[in-house]
């Protein structure tokens, strides 16, 4: 108990920092889950902390709260970001606050060993009865005062290696704007399916397919696949009603999200000169986790886009050549 006020006396000190529980998680897909855990219980030791539990999935990591973001950024290196977070919550208010109240309680709990001490017979049974209630909150204050210490001293980092929540993106409209709610996973992979599917390319021409893919021979519905099922294709639509890359970018995003998708990147990009917005998507799709690329270039009264499509540890190898592809498209 001493140990305690004297730490939260110490928070009090102007210049001391405030104690901070940190909490970290990060979905990362990698090819060897094991491998990977293995790396981050190893360097979560190198930190100074410990794995708290372990399963095929992923892994729960405490490491000193001023190694949560070395130990993120470890993780986050073994594989294809897919989400990431941290949360920083000052506890010092909590835990000068609960102090406060044991301090309290343990001088009521004194009074009434006292008062136990001169009770007569008829009045001993209800002191006892306080007492016991008294050191029921005694411990419960204890209790949650060294869980915060804990907490506070020790960060946790969750790493999951693959989304939790197995649940496939919206296909159906999120958007006002009806090009937007054709963009899905799901509809890539069925587009290379068909025979003829229901877009055409409307004259947007690719001198050759991305570097290791292989292109079908109909170019007026331009596609190309790689050997492990990375998808690319290129198609046009209407332009209604026209309007800027600013405006057609945050719709595009806002729609995305909105369908269950989770932006891991957004830029703008250029192809042969022409100005166009890029977004970079990862969302579940049945046991694995899909990336999403995007390429979106609105020219006069129509919308080129390309979009890639493939699971993640097979997508990251092919991503640059994808981009490159896309920036030599001519529109």
């Amino acid at each position: 108990m001493i140990a305690l006020l004297s730490m939260c006396a110490a928070f009090a000190v102007d210049d001391a920092p405030p104690p901070t529980r940190v909490s970290a998680s990060v979905v990362v897909a990698v090819a060897k889950r094991d491998l990977a855990a293995d790396a981050l219980v190893e360097r979560a030791n190198e930190l100074g902390g410990w794995f708290q539990s372990r399963n095929d999935e992923g892994l729960s990591l405490r490491v000193p709260s001023v190694n949560v973001d070395a130990l993120l950024d470890s993780a986050s290196a073994t594989g294809k970001v897919l989400g990431r977070s941290v949360e920083r919550r000052d506890v010092g208010q909590e835990m000068a606050d609960l102090s406060g109240r044991l301090e309290a309680r343990e001088s009521v709990l004194k009074q009434y060993f006292d008062l136990l001490a001169r009770a007569g017979a008829d009045s001993i049974v209800t002191v006892e009865r306080q007492i016991v209630k008294a050191i029921d909150e005694i411990e419960r204050l204890k209790g949650r005062l060294q869980l915060l210490e804990d907490q506070s001293t020790f960060g946790r980092v969750d790493v999951a290696f693959q989304f939790r929540d197995r649940g496939a993106p919206d296909r159906d409209g999120q958007s006002s704007w009806g090009w937007i709610n054709t963009l899905n996973v799901q509809d890539v992979i069925v587009g290379h399916q068909m025979n003829k599917p229901d877009w055409r390319s409307r004259g947007v021409s690719l001198d050759e397919a991305p570097e290791g893919f292989s292109p079908w021979k109909k170019q007026r519905r331009y596609r190309a696949a790689s050997p492990d099922n990375v998808l690319f294709r290129m198609r046009a639509v209407k332009q209604k009603p026209k309007a800027s890359l600013d405006f057609w970018q945050e719709a595009m995003r806002t729609r995305m999200e909105s369908a269950g998708y989770r932006v891991i990147d957004e830029q703008r990009i250029s192809a042969n000169g022409t100005d166009g917005a890029m977004l970079e998507l990862a969302a579940p799709l049945g046991t694995q986790d899909w990336s999403y690329l995007i390429a979106m270039f609105p020219r006069g009264g129509r919308i080129v886009l390309m979009e890639a499509a493939g699971e993640v540890t097979h997508f990251a190898p092919r991503r640059d050549a994808i981009v490159a592809a896309v920036e030599r498209v001519d529109l």
